[in-house]
């Protein structure tokens, strides 16, 4: 879930222009991020449970 928030963020500027504005835009950029973030994960994530991962059962 944080790298599909993190990934919207990132491409959403450039998306807007080829997805469009509005309800549909918002949502085939949802869809598209959370299936690039899902792929990143499956592929190994980005390293953010390293740093906190161990902290958070502190």
């Amino acid at each position: 879930m944080v790298v599909s928030f993190m990934l919207k963020d990132v491409v959403e500027s450039d998306l807007k222009n080829v997805l469009g504005e509005g309800a549909g835009g918002d949502f085939y950029l949802s869809v598209f991020t959370d299936a690039v973030a899902r792929q990143i994960v499956e592929a190994g994530g980005i390293g953010i449970q390293q740093h906190i991962g161990p902290k958070a059962n502190d």
